[in-house]
């Protein structure tokens, strides 16, 4: 009997000390709910506290984290994970689970999920009502291919209809329209050219067009030039905080400088590019028009040009419309040699099946159009029949709720890139047309894609701002020179233009307009062989060295007609003139020379009589002097420049480039005295001649020098007076 009493106590006070225990820790557990409502949108998370000494004192801190518990609900709809069901990322050969490690209010309307692996999650309401449209848009991670999320909808909402991800779902008062990238065993699978889920009301009554729009806030100028000035500071802020990243790309970089530049710190933007990226192997010919190594990067821009002139030939057989998809198309069209088959393509083009194309495709045509226009007016009429059909096929795919635009195909959204692509060619189509529909329809969509420009990563900002760089020419691009026949003289540049001049016929000028006091690195291609070069009026010799120095220089490659060239600019226009050494053939006059010099220098050089034009006194206008051909052939890859051997010095003085405007108004007298000099000095001892036409090896080997105009002047003095001696 006692013992039985002992053992109901012991068990009583077994279950009191339980009781006790678990109201102790329902009382002080640590895990505690977050709920954030933005209207009928709620976010659910729990977060945990957990304890670490503090850096100061022993003393011990307490810690909020976030459990892997995740729940998003709107109207029927739940985004959820956890341990159970977790949201994954998928790799090429592997998937991962990620957890919820942090989250932010961007908005009243907007939050932004963290997850491990880099990955992000973005809510949006179009509005406070409650019907608003709901829009989750994925970030992934550079190398990742899916993000899978675990999704369910409500049973107190019935499936009316599915077609190519896009479902209606209809409840007691209101269907909707849900469209999904991809949706299978409960989990929508997110990707990098898929990455926008849609939910709004479901509307059968009204076809879209773009005259919508026209009241929408986005389609005012002074709102969308907000949107893209806000979009180029994000830029401009990522990459700065992101210059140390070891696996910086390349077109961060560009995009970075080509922004910078446009307000006006081109300078400062160079400088904030480290050494390390400057000198790295992760550099194309992109960059080059900024970072010099003009030798390595005219390589890589070969290849480039290659492969387009390949694609090209083979679309002109294929009739892919793939090609469209390419950047720059129209200017590679241009330097295509071969007319018929650029024809052929554009012709394709004008008869392909609109329905059958994409939006990526379709958006192509309109680009290339729009660039042909003020490239190739021929060119461009051969696409003009189509562009209607593709502006129409756009204004299919656009779906306008809420103020806000977007664009789908297949049942899924466009990528937020391609979204602007599109968005881009519309806009300057209508900008070319003045047509205000269009222009409006453009602002609307680039602005719509654009309006959450702060939670992008870098490098999709950097890959976006070249889209909306068209009007910036201090982005890299191909400037179309000069077109005779089938050669084309074109730059690889961030000039504002390059114009050509044909002083005459062996004098030829580029005029390159970019920012005074600043440098930049030009790659010209079909520049024909020349004897000399002159730059800042000065004549120049080659350099291998001379992306080095504070001055302007350049390397001349014969054999593929490029002229590599760094023009430092003193003045915001700045000059470059080839020339091509001749014998005047016109308006002449004998040589006055001793018909024993003349003897002797035709009996030594087996040439005729030089003779000399007819010259007036115009500070404009050359003092022609007979000239001698060189000797010997210069280096395939290089040309005459600064540092004048003493033979070439005798036949440049007069010009006006490279000598004071006092030595034009010398006496006929003096005139002839220097064609003496030039005569005497062809009979000079074989040791002479040797010294004064060093190998143009030994010559880049030597200091880079200019060899100016007052020097030239007093060695033609000296040697006036020596003669006279004699």
């Amino acid at each position: 009997m006692n013992m039985r009493s002992i053992r109901k106590g012991l068990i009583f006070l077994l279950v009191d000390v339980v009781i006790i225990i678990g109201i102790f820790v329902i009382q002080f557990r640590t895990d505690s709910s977050i709920i954030e409502k933005f209207g009928k949108l709620q976010l659910s998370l729990e977060s945990a506290e957990t304890s670490e000494n503090s850096n100061s004192s022993n003393a011990e801190e307490n810690i909020t984290v976030l459990n892997n518990k995740l729940q998003v609900t709107y109207n029927g709809l739940n985004f959820h994970s956890d341990d159970q069901n977790c949201a994954k990322i998928a790799f090429k050969n592997e998937e991962r689970e990620i957890k919820i490690t942090d989250w932010e209010k961007t908005s009243d309307l907007s939050f932004r999920l963290h997850f491990t692996e880099d990955t992000y999650l973005t809510f949006i309401l179009s509005d406070k009502e409650d019907n608003a449209a709901l829009y989750i848009t994925a970030e992934l991670p550079q190398n990742a291919q899916a993000l899978y999320i675990p999704f369910n909808y409500s049973y107190s909402l019935n499936l009316l209809s599915q077609e190519n991800g896009r479902y209606v779902l209809s409840d007691k008062k209101s269907s909707w329209d849900l469209v999904l990238p991809e949706y299978n065993d409960g989990f929508i699978r997110f990707t990098k050219n898929s990455s926008v889920a849609h939910y709004a009301i479901h509307d059968t009554t009204h076809k879209f067009t773009f005259n919508d729009l026209a009241d929408v806030a986005l389609a005012d100028e002074e709102k969308f030039n907000y949107v893209i000035s806000d979009f180029k500071n994000n830029l401009i802020s990522s990459v700065k905080a992101s210059l140390s990243d070891a696996n910086l790309s390349e077109q961060a970089v560009v995009s970075y400088i080509a922004a910078m530049a446009e307000n006006g710190k081109y300078q400062q933007a160079l400088d904030d590019i480290p050494q390390s990226f400057k000198r790295g192997n992760q550099r194309s010919y992109l960059s080059s028009p900024y970072l010099n190594n003009l030798v390595n990067m005219n390589n890589a821009l070969d290849r480039a040009v290659k492969d387009k002139e390949n694609l090209i030939t083979k679309t002109s057989y294929t009739d892919s419309p793939d090609i469209f998809t390419e950047r720059n198309l129209a200017s590679h069209l241009i330097i295509y040699k071969d007319t018929v088959n650029a024809k052929k393509i554009l012709e394709h083009a004008a008869n392909y099946v609109i329905d059958n194309l994409t939006i990526a495709q379709i958006s192509g045509i309109i680009r290339t159009y729009c660039d042909l226009l003020s490239l190739n007016t021929e060119y461009a009429a051969l696409l003009k029949t189509c562009i209607p059909s593709c502006i129409e096929k756009i204004t299919e795919a656009c779906t306008f709720e809420n103020n806000i635009l977007v664009i789908s195909e297949n049942g899924s959204f466009l990528s937020v890139i391609q979204a602007v692509e599109t968005g881009a060619a519309v806009l300057r189509y209508g900008l070319i047309f003045d047509d205000e529909t269009l222009i409006k329809a453009g602002r609307v969509i680039i602005g719509s894609y654009l309006a959450e420009s702060s939670v992008f990563d870098y490098r999709t900002l950097s890959n976006i701002y070249p889209i909306l760089a068209y009007d910036n020419w201090y982005y890299p691009h191909i400037e179309i020179i000069h077109k005779q026949g089938t050669n084309t003289i074109w730059a690889w540049t961030c000039a504002k233009s390059i114009k050509y001049k044909k002083n005459n016929a062996n004098s030829t000028e580029f005029l390159i307009d970019f920012t005074e006091g600043a440098s930049h690195y030009v790659i010209f291609k079909g520049v024909q062989k020349f004897d000399t070069i002159y730059l800042y009026n000065m004549a120049f010799r080659t350099d291998p060295r001379f992306e080095t120095y504070n001055s302007s220089g350049y390397v001349y490659q014969r054999d593929t007609e490029t002229l590599l060239l760094k023009s430092r600019h003193k003045n915001s226009l700045e000059s470059v003139r080839m020339e091509i050494e001749h014998y005047p053939t016109t308006n002449k006059t004998p040589v006055q020379t001793t018909s024993k010099e003349t003897t002797e220098t035709k009996k030594e050089n087996k040439v005729e009589p030089v003779e000399t034009e007819k010259t007036e006194t115009k500070a404009e206008q050359p003092i022609e002097q007979p000239v001698e051909k060189p000797t010997t052939e210069p280096d395939s890859s290089s040309a005459s420049g600064s540092q004048l051997t003493q033979k070439e010095t005798a036949t440049t003085e007069t010009t006006p480039d490279t000598a004071p405007n006092t030595q034009q108004n010398q006496s006929t007298q003096q005139n002839q005295n220097t064609q003496t000099t030039q005569a005497s000095q062809k009979n000079q001892p074989e040791q002479q001649s040797q010294t004064t036409t060093q190998n143009p090896v030994t010559q880049q080997s030597q200091s880079y020098q200019k060899w100016g105009p007052n020097q030239m002047q007093t060695n033609s003095q000296k040697q006036n007076k020596k003669n006279q001696k004699n």
